[in-house]
């Protein structure tokens, strides 16, 4: 039986989890961890151009590390 995966890599390396070809992402851009209480936790990984949430409202706000909902 295989191990659930707790971290998705993002970023531009095809090695990534999720992989987006584009010049703004960096290889490894950012990580989605799965913590135990079902909630998920989004970590720039020391981006070139930063990693952003949108907000409600529809500004961007930039992060290192914050509590995301799927719908984010």
């Amino acid at each position: 039986m295989a191990a659930l995966t707790t971290k998705i890599h993002i970023g531009r390396d095809p090695r990534c989890e999720i992989a987006l070809n584009h010049h703004t992402v960096s290889s490894q851009h950012a990580e989605l961890s799965f913590l135990g209480d079902g909630k998920l936790l989004l970590t720039d990984c020391r981006s070139r151009n930063g990693t952003f949430l949108i907000a409600a409202n529809g500004q961007r706000q930039r992060l290192h590390q914050a509590l995301v909902s799927p719908m984010d």
